[in-house]
């Protein structure tokens, strides 16, 4: 049983026959990709697709043991030890466990995370900052209805920032 865990990953419990499971592939498939994940699926071998390490336990042995009583279930490992573990799909949790330990060293994947989101946290900064000059200007009367091009301006940047962050949750998270 223990030679299927990692020394320093992840494990997911999941099923084919589970609409969770069935959403949530797509986060699988970028755990793979980011580092050491192993899938024990509990219905299909060939469930979830494109994950590389998937270990059939339709005999259930392995939940026994891991002590999983939901799918998907999502264990954390480090040094061999268990150090987290969440069930369901919450988000904020997940985000927990996955991120924990998540540096720009960590890989392509780290990397490209930071990027991501620092070059969109800077750019929200910058979206505060004009909405906030915008609005010290317009109670000290600088706008009108002839001179209203500042606002518009800014309105444009912070749609483009909010419009922005749906991309980017689709590379970060989803892929």
């Amino acid at each position: 049983m223990n030679e299927s865990l990692p020394e320093n990953g992840f494990v997911i419990v999941a099923k084919r026959d589970c609409h969770t499971c069935e959403m949530i592939q797509p986060v699988m498939r970028s755990l793979d990709r980011a580092g050491s994940l192993t899938v024990f699926t509990q219905d299909d071998p060939t469930f979830p697709e494109g994950v590389s390490r998937v270990v059939d336990d339709h005999d259930l042995e392995r939940s026994f043991h891991l002590k999983v009583e939901t799918v998907p279930t999502l264990i954390r490992y480090e040094g061999g030890r268990e150090t987290g573990r969440t069930f369901g799909w919450d988000r904020s949790e997940w985000v927990r466990l996955v991120s924990h330990g998540l540096k720009l060293s960590s890989g392509s994947y780290g990397s490209f995370f930071y990027l991501l989101i620092g070059c969109h946290g800077a750019h929200v900064t910058a979206g505060v900052i004009c909405l906030a000059y915008v609005v010290w200007s317009a109670m000290r009367g600088r706008y009108n209805a002839r001179n209203s091009a500042g606002i518009e301006l800014c309105a444009v940047y912070w749609y483009f920032v909010c419009a922005v962050w749906p991309v980017l949750f689709v590379l970060v998270y989803l892929m």
